[in-house]
């Protein structure tokens, strides 16, 4: 497909519906186009309106929202520096809920997968967690992953340092992937 950004901040798109030529955005504001192998990609800069404390928790209005974070501080010498990262929100937990500060990692010699992160809720109940394994990128969660233990199912309490442990060798013994995806997805009980 093809897509062009018109001067009003609008875009339009043609080409294979399989392919970005139908389904694209149709308000306006949008600031550039970034192609992708199959479709494309459109960038809007719309400030998040009063949002200027040290946090912000994403919610269901900024999935696929490219969100930009601009932090300022006075260096030790009295200069002001500041710092600019940004991301793509692809997902969101229930609301108020929010992991963060995933890590994943096989044990040395073994089949054990050691899921680290931490969780948050803004009214302070008591979380289910459930984790699901890919193994072609995050295009589908298809391994059939069961074996867990430590900080998962109902029950857990928020905070930071949860670890799940997976037993791969239990539940996938004998494949290999370089392409693997691990989704942690937190609900309010």
């Amino acid at each position: 497909s093809f897509a062009a950004l018109k001067a009003d901040g609008s875009i339009t798109a043609w080409g294979s519906e399989s392919y970005g030529g139908s389904g694209y955005p149709t308000d306006n504001g949008y600031t550039k186009i970034i192609p992708a192998m199959y479709a494309f990609a459109a960038l809007k800069s719309d400030p998040i309106s009063g949002k200027t404390s040290a946090s912000y928790l994403v919610g269901q209005a900024d999935v696929g929202r490219l969100i930009k974070v601009k932090a300022t501080y006075t260096d030790g010498e009295g200069n002001e520096e500041s710092s600019t990262t940004s991301f793509t929100v692809i997902g969101v937990n229930a609301p108020g809920t929010y992991v963060s500060n995933i890590s994943v990692a096989q044990r040395a010699t073994t089949k054990l997968v050691d899921i680290n992160y931490d969780v948050g809720q803004s009214e302070g109940n008591l979380i289910t967690i459930t984790v699901e394994v890919s193994d072609d990128g995050g295009a589908t969660y298809a391994v059939s992953a069961q074996s867990f233990s430590g900080d998962i199912g109902a029950g857990i309490l928020t905070g930071a340092g949860k670890k799940v442990v997976w037993n791969a060798g239990e539940d996938w013994d004998g494949n290999i992937s370089s392409n693997m995806r691990f989704r942690i997805t937190a609900t309010v009980e």
